[in-house]
């Protein structure tokens, strides 16, 4: 492949870098899963939430089957979950109508938005577990989250200064990151893997509903060995394509284990998130 791939994660307690030059496709492979796990964790991390309560309310069971993962996401009514997590809120909730600012822009969502796909990512990574990230140790480098990436047809370019920038202002960076990275991962997927994906979601209409999540996700644990299969026995692929299969399936259902480019227009209107630019998909050779 041609072209510059490069990511750049320098927080104050650990690092992360890469940078590649006409890769290979199983390395740029590697990089982006590297890129898409680690902004997927930052966006969460840095969001305005009390993680460690959060953390709690997702169970003590360490594993979950993908079976466990539909059950334990039906057992808790959305309205019930909700009322938990806005006391685990650390900004303010939206104010009722009439009492904000006629000079700023009213959020269509809340933060609790994000602590519910904090809760979810604590009961996904039972049943996926994210992949080892290989951070070093601190330098005196400034502090910053950063892709900037110009490979074939793909042009991505994003970064946010850890010592200038607020909490949401960082979270939003990452979670535009790591939309970028996954949507181009599409692209790297088997063919079968994409038809076959297609074909299972086109059996749900795109529509928010928790009580559809739960649903979804019974289906998605039956179809999951014709997903894995796809893999054709790279048991690190058949990791990689359960958990991207996964995400559309939360998606599908408006609810993500991870902060979506959406929440953060809905929540944080000031802050605008440029759409993903580039090839996604519509050249793979395979």
């Amino acid at each position: 492949m041609q072209g510059l791939l490069s990511f750049k994660a320098l927080l104050q307690d650990r690092e992360l870098e890469i940078e590649l030059r006409n890769p290979a496709e199983t390395q740029a492979v590697d990089a982006l899963h590297t890129v898409m796990e680690t902004t997927r964790k930052l966006a969460l991390e840095k969001s305005p939430l009390k993680h460690a309560e959060i953390t709690a309310l997702g169970g003590k069971n360490r594993t979950l089957s993908p079976s466990q993962l539909a059950t334990a996401v039906a057992a808790v009514p959305l309205a019930r979950l909700e009322e938990q997590l806005s006391k685990l809120v650390t900004m303010p909730l939206p104010q009722e109508p009439g009492l904000t600012n006629p000079n700023v822009r009213k959020p269509k969502g809340s933060p609790v938005e994000i602590a519910t796909s904090a809760y979810l990512a604590e009961l996904f990574d039972k049943a996926f577990p994210p992949e080892s990230l290989k951070w070093g140790k601190p330098t005196g480098k400034p502090r910053e989250v950063r892709l900037a990436a110009n490979l074939d047809a793909w042009i991505a370019v994003k970064k946010v200064n850890l010592q200038a920038a607020e909490g949401k202002e960082i979270t939003a960076a990452c979670a535009g990151i790591f939309n970028s990275a996954r949507s181009k991962l599409q692209e790297f997927t088997p063919q079968e893997y994409r038809a076959a994906t297609e074909q299972f979601l086109a059996k749900y209409p795109e529509r928010k509903s928790f009580g559809r999540l739960a649903e979804i996700l019974a289906a998605a644990a039956s179809e999951l060995p014709k997903i894995t299969a796809c893999a054709k026995g790279d048991a690190a692929l058949e990791a990689r394509l359960a958990k991207l299969f996964y995400y559309d399936c939360f998606e599908r259902a408006g609810f993500t284990p991870f902060v979506s480019t959406n929440q953060v227009s809905r929540i944080w209107p000031e802050l605008k998130i440029p759409k993903p630019r580039g090839n996604y998909g519509g050249k793979k050779k395979k």
